[in-house]
């Protein structure tokens, strides 16, 4: 999964791509943070990718039709962010409250996340 992240993040530079490509590239940090959470646990790794997730979703709000430069995707054409704009800003929402969370639940950098979140869907 880290590896999948990586390839998007070098693939389509500075976010550069599609509502679509957001929302998987956002799942796969979500993914990578419950596995974290059930395996090593380490707060620093839990936090990148949830910070990481939380800009995927930000990001997607504002996905606007153009056409993309990266010398490997030169001309793909993205379309604007479905009408439905937020739901995986309300996907992040959701997950913040999950159980796999609990021990993170008083960090000053979740409540952040989770005031951000709100801000953002308000």
């Amino acid at each position: 999964l880290k590896t999948v992240a990586n390839l998007y993040e070098i693939l389509y530079r500075n976010d550069d791509m599609s509502f679509e490509s957001l929302q998987l590239l956002y799942l796969t940090h979500m993914q990578i943070t419950e596995l974290e959470s059930q395996g090593k646990n380490s707060e620093d790794v839990i936090r990148k990718h949830l910070e990481r997730a939380f800009t995927c979703a930000s990001k997607a709000t504002t996905v606007s039709e153009h056409k993309l430069t990266h010398p490997l995707l030169f001309g793909w054409n993205i379309q604007d962010a479905p009408s439905d704009n937020r739901r995986i800003l309300r996907w992040f929402q959701a997950e913040l409250n999950k159980d796999y969370l609990n021990a993170y639940r008083n960090t000053p950098w979740l409540q952040e996340l989770k005031q951000n979140c709100h801000q953002k869907l308000s």
